[in-house]
């Protein structure tokens, strides 16, 4: 690459990126466990989606009497549309397909806190989307 080319290569950040494409930026900031029970052995073990890629993962995580111990730093920022998608999956540990705990469709632009519930396990994923 030439100097002369050199300023044409930037790396851009998930919210100039977004800005160029005219989509938005979605910061995941935290997940809380609210009730652990998708797996009979160990702890959970949620996956975070976004449009169906995996943006986060935690390993084997159990409800503790300490509320601030099932609060999960994610603290990532990604370039998105208008519209996209949020999944919060329990792996299985290689055993079989991860299990679908629920899937929420996002738009717009705010903070957000939102609850992932299925008949065993439930997850408050919070963060903001920006212009």
């Amino acid at each position: 690459m030439t100097k002369q080319n050199q300023a044409l290569f930037t790396k851009l950040t998930p919210e100039q990126a977004a800005a160029i494409e005219g989509g938005a930026t979605l910061r995941l900031d935290t997940l809380r466990l609210n009730r652990a029970g998708s797996d009979d052995i160990g702890g959970d073990d949620p996956i975070i989606r976004l449009n169906g890629n995996t943006v986060a993962s935690f390993r084997d995580i159990i409800i503790s009497n300490n509320p601030a111990d099932n609060i999960f730093s994610i603290d990532q920022s990604f370039a998105v549309g208008d519209t996209f998608d949020i999944q919060i999956l329990d792996d299985d540990d290689g055993f079989s397909a991860p299990d679908p705990i629920e899937t929420r469709t996002y738009s717009g632009t705010g903070t957000f806190s939102s609850i992932f519930s299925n008949e065993f396990s439930s997850y408050t994923l919070s963060g903001e989307i920006l212009p």
